[in-house]
């Protein structure tokens, strides 16, 4: 018999394809309200909705992509004692946030310490809308994140995330920005603060590439940081002030259209599920049936 006091470092796809893994497409994982409205979190029927609306979407304008119609079957398959663990999953991709959740909230809970999260865009990571296929959507801001932490000793968790980004009047060319949130310690990251925002410049569409926010430790916020959900982000037109000055560039979120999202999910499919999360000093590990975040030695 294994001993199960025992742990082992880990990945969401192996997890959620363990004896363990069924948990997380339970509802009663979810413990957590989101937005201003403070809604439930998301059900896993929800999830089920989506992952019905996406399979049909790659069936209907994939018709001549042999690409598309296998991640539709393969999305098809999906079930909860055989999660297919597709990157472009709802289902999947909602249990790998509970999962998530769960960890982060065991580690973060039992730290004393005050924790800030942080929230940055990369202008060199951008891809035009339609070139998805010839890159990996989150490699490069991946990278760049570990080195900013590098340079400031800091450990950090979180996930990344991938919006479709438009201008109101079309100043600028459609593309996909990925960004991340992440948890780290506020006294590394306070300290290392500046040294951290010189690896992500501001550019003219992003003139705060970088949002470091103190956090109060709540499994919202730790949702949030991992959520599945992807959005399409139109810039709005600046507007001239009462006091003739220009208001600051603003964003309205909207649903993704249908042909990015057919883009995306044959992307995000081809990244994998454990794409998403965002590990530095920290690992997955299973102990004693439940999923931990563990420092690492490195």
């Amino acid at each position: 018999m294994p001993d199960r006091r025992a742990s082992s470092l880990t990945t969401i796809d192996a997890i959620l394809n363990s004896r363990i893994g069924p948990r997380f497409f339970e509802d009663d994982r979810v413990r957590w309200r989101h937005g201003r409205k403070n809604r439930p979190g998301k059900t896993m029927a929800k999830a089920d909705s989506e992952l019905r609306n996406l399979v049909n979407l790659l069936r209907r304008l994939g018709q001549r992509d042999d690409d598309a119609l296998d991640l539709a079957d393969k999305l098809a398959g999906c079930s909860t004692e055989e999660p297919c663990v597709s990157g472009a999953c709802p289902r999947c991709g909602l249990a790998a946030q509970r999962l998530m959740v769960h960890a982060a909230r065991r580690l973060i809970r039992r730290d004393d310490g005050d924790w800030v999260m942080v929230t940055a865009v990369h202008a060199r990571s951008i891809i035009r809308c339609g070139d998805l296929a010839d890159h990996d959507p989150f490699e490069p801001l991946r990278r760049q994140a570990r080195r900013a932490l590098r340079e400031v000793r800091a450990r950090a968790f979180g996930g990344l995330e991938l919006s479709a980004n438009e201008h109101q009047r079309g100043l600028f060319q459609p593309h996909y920005a990925p960004h991340f949130h992440i948890f780290g310690r506020a006294d590394k990251m306070r300290r290392g603060e500046d040294l951290f925002r010189a690896h992500f410049p501001a550019m003219r569409w992003t003139p705060q590439p970088v949002v470091i926010k103190d956090f109060d430790k709540r499994s919202r916020g730790l949702a949030y940081a991992v959520k599945p959900d992807l959005h399409r982000r139109d810039t709005l037109t600046r507007r001239v002030k009462s006091d003739g000055t220009l208001s600051g560039y603003s964003t309205r979120v909207k649903p993704i259209r249908q042909p990015e999202r057919l883009e995306l999910a044959l992307a995000l499919d081809q990244a994998g599920l454990d794409a998403r999360v965002f590990l530095h000093g920290f690992a997955l590990v299973v102990r004693n049936d439940a999923v931990e975040l563990v420092p690492t030695r490195s």
